[in-house]
């Protein structure tokens, strides 16, 4: 993934209202998660003993996101290169406390993080694009261990879903037959009734997002 290639503009949908008055100042009169979205694609990067080691991502946020990043940069002299960058910047200190919107697991148990490199972003065609390579803590070999993960905001304010029809990328020296599975989410009708319950104003669900999240599985032979 060393290019961007940004996905097709998707029409405008409903939660265009919601979003707006977010940005409106408007949060009170704001309902039902989630907020704002986020396009994703995703791929594996194993080293030379065909173990993996990083999660390289790429987000392509919403069209009103991006506008409103637009606009600030603009009132602060122009949207610039530098500019785009400290926004990143400043995005990725915020989702630290989050663990990047990713968890990683072999098994049940959660895979450690390090940090983040090769962060980059750029604005183009009306969205605001990231990319950067989440390292993992120790590497991981799939196969001999059952490994999995998912990329996702843990209150559900963001919804983060992998563009459709697109494989999981894998790069280095995977072994041949290595596969990654994408699987849909599947919330009960509870989870959807408790999403759409919440207001933008009040106190965050920390175990909401799981339920609404995808889980890319991943086997070699």
């Amino acid at each position: 993934m060393n290019t961007p290639r940004f996905p097709k503009p998707w029409c405008v949908r409903a939660f265009a209202a919601a979003l707006l008055l977010v940005l409106l100042g408007l949060s009170s009169a704001a309902s039902a998660h989630p907020h704002a979205w986020v396009d994703v694609r995703s791929a594996l990067i194993f080293d030379e003993d065909g173990q993996v080691v990083a999660i390289e991502q790429e987000w392509f946020f919403d069209y009103f996101y991006s506008a409103f990043i637009q606009e600030e940069l603009e009132g602060d002299g122009g949207v610039t290169q530098a500019g785009l960058d400290q926004i990143a910047s400043e995005n990725m200190t915020e989702l630290e406390q989050f663990g990047y919107f990713t968890d990683v697991r072999i098994g049940m148990f959660s895979v450690g993080l390090g940090e983040p490199h090769s962060v980059a972003t750029q604005l183009e065609d009306g969205r605001l694009w990231m990319r950067f390579v989440l390292p993992l803590a120790e590497p991981v070999d799939p196969g001999e261990t059952k490994f999995s993960y998912a990329i996702y905001d843990p209150t559900y304010y963001v919804e983060l879903l992998h563009l459709t029809d697109e494989p999981i990328m894998m790069v280095g020296n995977a072994e041949p037959g290595c596969a990654a599975r994408l699987m849909p989410p599947s919330p009960t009708m509870e989870a959807v009734a408790l999403a759409n319950s919440l207001g933008i104003d009040q106190s965050p669900d920390f175990s909401l997002g799981e339920l609404f999240a995808e889980w890319v599985h991943v086997s070699c032979p």
